[in-house]
């Protein structure tokens, strides 16, 4: 599994996808990953959107793949 932010992008330009860095794993089954990203300041924050996908080096995963979840 891996996080990343997604951003439309600016007029006809690329989306922004950046990949999340776990800081640390939880100290105990019932506790949480952190993750962290630093984005450009090209676009608002609240243009980004969370999501989570399944890790699949190398391979093209579409944005509407039934196994991306998105923060709504």
């Amino acid at each position: 599994m891996r996080l990343g932010l997604y951003a439309d992008g600016i007029k006809e330009g690329a989306p922004v996808r950046l990949e999340m860095t776990c800081l640390r794993p939880p100290a105990d089954k019932a506790g949480g990953h952190i993750y962290t990203a630093t984005v450009p300041s090209t676009l608002p924050p609240t243009d980004y959107t969370v999501r989570v996908m399944p890790r699949c080096d190398g391979a093209a995963i579409p944005l509407e793949a039934p196994r991306i979840l998105w923060q709504r």
